[in-house]
């Protein structure tokens, strides 16, 4: 069926969701091989780098869950049940931990590299007690390393906020013949004063030849590709502990 004009903004919301949800995953993908090159012996600036690294990993990570969260998206019950089967443990527990180390990293300056050992030279990052906002419960992690913690979330989340976006419908594109989407686009160049007549004329003209619908899809296989688990490259040592 045709979606109206009413749909659109629906639409548009939709696309604003999986874009961000497209660039959290980026940057945690990002974080987590950057923190991954870094190998012992580590100067101050390594040192930072490790720290930043796997810091805005699980700060990534967490901002995506909290993005559906707040969009009225609910999920968590698929993702609590995937974390309890992933880490064998509480899923629940693991997410109100997961939660409470992103909130110390941002809000309370956790150092998450504070502690470590090294297996061929690569930094095993110690995951640590972390207290809940108010300061008076003390959550224990549910592994000993940050990278097992790392595995569990690449095994559970990407998959869970996939799996999701699917059951709900989100990657549906707008079934309207390409004139009217591009009337559209033309409606919101001219009704947005903020955008300079050469921008907009640029957007037009690179909108002519567009096929919308395949742009639509490109699109949400881009934001599909993000989510999907990460290989961690690492030796066997290493994997031996995940």
């Amino acid at each position: 069926m045709t979606q109206s004009a009413a749909g659109l903004p629906e639409y548009a919301k939709r696309l604003e969701l999986l874009s961000a949800l497209k660039a959290y995953f980026e940057a945690r993908a990002l974080s987590i091989s950057k923190a991954l090159e870094l190998r012992a012996q580590l100067s101050v600036e390594g040192l930072q780098q490790l720290r930043h690294g796997y810091s805005q990993y699980f700060v990534s990570l967490l901002s995506a869950i909290d993005i559906l969260k707040d969009a009225g998206e609910k999920f968590e019950e698929k993702l609590i049940s995937r974390l309890t089967s992933s880490s064998l443990s509480d899923g629940k527990q693991t997410l109100d931990y997961l939660r409470e180390l992103r909130n110390a990293i941002v809000h309370r300056n956790l150092d998450i590299s504070a502690r470590a050992d090294f297996l061929e030279s690569i930094p095993i990052l110690h995951l640590p007690t972390v207290s809940d906002r108010k300061g008076v419960k003390q959550l224990a992690p549910p592994r000993q390393y940050v990278l097992q913690l790392v595995s569990i979330c690449e095994a559970t989340i990407g998959p869970a906020v996939n799996e999701h976006l699917v059951e709900t419908d989100m990657f549906r594109p707008v079934e309207e013949p390409n004139p009217i989407r591009f009337a559209r686009l033309e409606d919101f160049l001219r009704s947005d004063p903020t955008i300079p007549a050469f921008v907009g004329q640029n957007i037009k003209k690179m909108a002519e030849h567009l096929d919308f619908a395949k742009a639509d899809q490109d699109f949400f296989d881009s934001v599909r590709y993000q989510l999907r688990p990460l290989e961690l490259s690492l030796p066997l040592s290493v994997q031996a502990l995940l």
